[in-house]
């Protein structure tokens, strides 16, 4: 059996974003006031890129503080990915893969104002060969 088809082939490439000496966002860059904001990527992975890998560490002093992520222009809140604080002061880290926009943004929104510590690694990425 022989199946033609008129898509081309879309090659694709899993990157390793390196070794890491630095977060690639910390709390300062981030807005915590509950609503979904945009994540700027943009100088932390090529052109081309389509999703990232991140991993996200949250510290706070409530239980249930939480940062989700979804990709830039989604509008509903069910396809996110959450990390949130499980134990008073105790560090919680949850790692998953966001898809961008082709401007290489995302969204975030925070649950919480007074957050300890958020850090954010893109520690891979994904594009187009």
């Amino acid at each position: 059996m022989i199946i033609i088809s008129n898509n081309p082939v879309v090659m694709r490439e899993l990157k390793d974003n390196g070794d890491l000496a630095v977060f690639s966002f910390t709390l300062g860059d981030l807005n915590t006031d509950g609503n979904w904001h945009e994540l700027d990527l943009s100088a932390k992975v090529p052109v081309g890129t389509y999703a990232v890998q991140l991993m996200v560490q949250v510290i706070d002093d409530a239980v249930d503080s939480a940062i989700n992520f979804r990709k830039n222009g989604n509008v509903n809140a069910i396809n996110v990915k959450r990390v949130s604080s499980q134990v008073v002061n105790v560090q919680n880290e949850g790692w998953f893969k966001v898809f961008c926009d082709g401007d290489r943004k995302i969204e975030y929104a925070t649950s919480a104002v007074t957050f300890s510590t958020i850090n954010i690694a893109i520690t891979e990425y994904y594009k187009a060969a």
